[in-house]
């Protein structure tokens, strides 16, 4: 399999073959893509034939997993319906009829998937299921997962007739003030999000300042905006010329870094313009500055990490993250003394910082970005095969692993109390993990392709860049608050 690497400064983005499997059996997609495991008689009875679709669906232990995703979509029903109560446009007795007409929404998508599961027994009644659609098993799965509640639902239509004109506005004027919300995202609240602002834009990356509320925006081989906060209105541009993959802001000066789709990495002097140009021997070199901004390390692709001084941009030393050759991403810990190296093709190491020395080798291979907790005790990898690990960096052993049941996810980021980890990627929701477990805490309908997610420095926003996953489609950043 070969791979193109995007330097995308949130992850490298790894676009392999594409594999046409919108028709195939159920069994032959569940081999294919890590599914329920098969026996390899053909399913003939109509209770195994039930059991085999059940198992495309929802994988190990159907059962429990179809009595857990009923009952999520009804408190989700409740939580919506309790949502518009909250801001008092409606009566108790109207808010009862909205959910009651979300609970309908989702019998209705029972006595479909009863139907379904029906069609299918008497389709392998007859012979093996081999023309049986697989996009409509990703279609259950999917609204199962967030519910059947779209624009023509029961429940939206139930929402639009009392949501009258006055009772209208008064809604809007409640999401406005959801907006301003202050209310810091915390595992209690998380299932409260709302989308309080979407901006059009195709971005990579969402980077933040440390010091303030600045956001630098990176597009894929173009320069890097920085906006001063979430209105998302440029203030600066960086890098004019320059194809930027990668960014970075200096904690300590006003300097950034511009990784660069070649193999360059530029340090900007944002009051001067004055450009240090640094050639660091990879491809799409990924940038980061240490915590007292005195030093800069830069990935890419190859097989070594390199360290640079932040102030002449001279060569430190190298972090040898062979022996395979990958897409490399370096991260500081919070005090400054590890790196961490990600290997798109490899395992991620841990090196000294003062003496290059290899400390640990986290033994899990292929991951995305990475991030340390704001202690810098543990350290988050995403993984290409939609798998979030959480690592003790003192042992180098792996806590706990968790599946986000995504086709690959590429991004993370903690919470700023370490209490939260976020992550986005392709095929999967936004999701929110409690830190001290991995237990999946709130999952957030996406679109498509999500290549970054960002808390804001205050923790009070969730923000994700991503959408249509070929290039040329829709795009934008998306801004959820909890309202207050």
């Amino acid at each position: 399999m070969r791979w193109r690497f995007f330097g995308t400064g949130a992850a490298l983005v790894a676009l392999p073959f594409v594999l046409n499997v919108s028709w195939c059996s159920l069994p032959q997609a569940r081999a294919q893509f890590g599914g329920a495991p098969l026996t390899t008689a053909r399913a003939t009875s109509p209770s195994e034939l039930a059991e085999e679709f059940d198992q495309s669906i929802f994988g190990a232990m159907p059962q429990a997993a179809l009595s857990a995703a009923r009952k999520r979509l009804t408190e989700a029903v409740t939580r919506k319906a309790a949502a518009i109560g909250r801001a008092g446009v409606l009566s108790e007795v109207q808010c009862e009829k909205l959910r009651l007409a979300g609970e309908l929404d989702v019998k209705r998508l029972w006595d479909r998937l009863d139907d379904a599961r029906q069609a299918y027994i008497d389709a392998g009644s007859n012979g093996p299921n081999d023309h049986w659609e697989i996009s409509k098993m990703d279609a259950w799965r999917h609204q199962l997962r967030f519910g059947p509640f779209g624009e023509d639902s029961l429940f939206e239509k139930t929402r639009r007739r009392l949501l009258s004109s006055e009772r209208g506005k008064a809604w809007e004027a409640h999401r406005e003030r959801d907006a301003r919300s202050t209310t810091k995202i915390t595992a209690e609240n998380a299932c409260l999000l709302e989308c309080v602002g979407r901006v059009s834009r195709d971005l990579y990356s969402l980077v933040r300042s440390p010091n303030d509320g600045r956001l630098g925006l990176v597009t894929f081989d173009k320069p890097v905006e920085i906006c001063a906060g979430l209105d998302f209105k440029t203030r600066q541009t960086v890098g004019d010329g320059r194809r930027a993959v990668a960014f970075d802001f200096n904690p300590e000066r006003q300097v950034v870094a511009i990784g660069e789709n070649s193999t360059k990495a530029i340090l900007v002097n944002l009051a001067t313009g004055k450009e240090i140009e640094i050639q660091t021997g990879n491809q799409q070199p990924h940038a980061e500055f240490s915590p007292d901004g005195t030093l800069l390390v830069t990935g890419g692709y190859g097989k070594r990490a390199k360290l640079w001084s932040a102030a002449s941009g001279k060569h430190v030393r190298d972090f040898d993250a062979g022996p395979f050759a990958g897409g490399l991403r370096p991260v500081f810990s919070p005090d400054g003394r590890i790196v961490a190296i990600g290997n798109r093709n490899s395992t991620t190491e841990l090196f000294d910082v003062a003496t290059g020395e290899l400390l640990r080798v986290l033994h899990r291979s292929q991951s995305q970005e990475l991030k340390f907790d704001p202690s810098g005790k543990r350290l988050a990898v995403t993984y290409v095969n939609g798998s979030l690990g959480l690592w003790d960096v003192a042992s180098g052993e792996l806590i706990k692993i968790a599946d986000a049941k995504a086709a690959e996810l590429y991004s993370v980021d903690w919470s700023p109390d370490g209490k939260l980890i976020a992550t986005s990627g392709r095929q999967a929701s936004v999701c929110l993990w409690n830190a001290e477990n991995l237990e999946l805490v709130h999952e957030i309908e996406s679109p498509e392709w999500v290549i970054c997610v960002r808390f804001n420095r205050e923790g009070t926003r969730l923000l994700f860049a991503g959408g249509a996953e070929m290039r040329g489609g829709e795009r934008s950043v998306r801004i959820f608050a909890v309202p207050e």
